[in-house]
C-alpha cells in the first residue's frame, strides 16, 4: 500500500468527485485501485494505492497529476516544487505559495516583491498589485517555486519562481496570445463550457496547469476579457483571470520583459 498526497486541492466539495473521475481514467487498465482517504488540513487530496501495479500507478499519478512534499524534510534547498498561490500579503511586499508542506507544521513558500520584479519585469519597480494583475497571480494559480531558504522560526520557506515557471511566462508573453486562466474547474467542465458558450472559434487550445486549473489559449486578436462573461456565467464557481501579453508590453514599454 502506498499513500500519496496529490498536487490537487479541494476548494469546493464537488471537486472531490471531479478528482475521482480523473483518477478512474488514470487507473483504467491497471491492476491497481485507489481510495481517497483524506483531504489534509490544507485541503490537499490524499489517496492510498494498492494492487499488483501499485508502483506503476503511483509513478503514473506522480507524472500526470503531481505530488506535494507534505513533510518539511522533503522541501530541500534549491529544489523546485509546484504550488498554489495562497495570498498576497497585506504589506504588498510578498506573495505566499502553498507547496503542500504541512508536517510537522504548515510552511508557506514566500516570494518577495523584489524577486518578482527581477524575474518578471527586468527589475522595474512595479508594485505588487500591478504584477499580480499582469501575470494573473491570483489565489490558487499554480506556479513553480524554487526553495532558497527554509525558515523554521517563521514557518516559511523563502524562494522565487522556478526557472521553468519564468520560462512559461516568457513563452506566454512571446506568443502574443491572450490566455483566460480558469481556477476551480475540471477539464471536462471547461470543455463543456466552451461548447455551451459557443467559444471554440475564439480558442486555439486548452493548456492544463493543474488538475482543476487551466488556461484557454485565445486566437490572435481575441481579447480574453471578452470571454469572461460568456464562460463565467457557465462556470459560476470557478475563478477567472487574464494573462495579456499586450498589456504587459504596453505597461512596461519594452520588449525585454522577462529575464531568462
Amino acid at each position: 500500500m502506498t499513500t500519496l498526497t496529490l498536487f490537487a486541492k479541494v476548494h469546493k466539495e464537488r471537486h472531490l468527485k471531479q478528482i475521482e473521475t480523473i483518477l478512474d481514467e488514470l487507473f483504467e487498465g491497471l491492476d491497481a485501485k485507489y481510495e481517497i482517504i483524506n483531504t489534509s488540513e490544507m485541503r490537499w487530496v490524499q489517496i492510498e494505492v494498492t494492487g499488483k501495479d501499485e508502483v506503476v500507478a503511483s509513478n503514473y499519478i506522480a507524472k500526470n497529476i503531481g505530488l506535494v512534499p507534505v513533510n518539511i524534510g522533503k522541501a530541500r534547498k534549491f529544489a523546485d516544487h509546484m504550488g498554489l498561490i495562497e495570498s498576497h500579503q497585506s504589506n504588498e511586499n510578498e506573495i505566499l505559495v502553498d507547496i503542500g508542506v504541512f508536517q510537522p507544521k504548515i510552511f508557506y513558500g514566500k516570494i518577495s516583491l523584489g524577486s518578482l520584479q527581477k524575474q518578471l519585469v527586468g527589475g522595474v519597480e512595479v508594485g505588487m498589485p500591478k504584477i499580480v494583475e499582469l501575470f494573473a497571480l491570483s489565489k490558487n494559480m499554480p506556479v513553480g517555486f524554487k526553495v532558497n531558504i527554509i525558515n523554521d522560526q517563521d514557518d516559511e520557506i523563502e524562494g522565487e519562481l522556478s526557472t521553468a515557471q519564468v520560462r512559461k511566462f516568457r513563452v506566454w508573453r512571446d506568443s502574443l496570445l491572450d490566455r483566460l486562466i480558469i481556477v476551480g474547474a475540471s477539464l471536462t467542465e471547461v470543455r463543456r463550457a466552451l461548447e455551451q458558450a459557443i467559444a471554440y472559434k475564439d480558442v486555439i487550445d486548452i493548456e492544463t496547469l493543474g488538475i482543476l486549473e487551466h488556461a484557454l489559449i485565445c486566437k490572435l486578436g481575441t481579447d480574453a476579457v471578452g470571454l469572461i462573461p460568456r464562460i463565467g456565467k457557465i462556470l459560476r464557481s470557478a475563478n477567472l483571470d487574464v494573462f495579456s501579453p499586450r498589456k504587459i508590453a504596453s505597461f512596461l514599454g519594452t520588449e525585454t520583459i522577462i529575464h531568462k
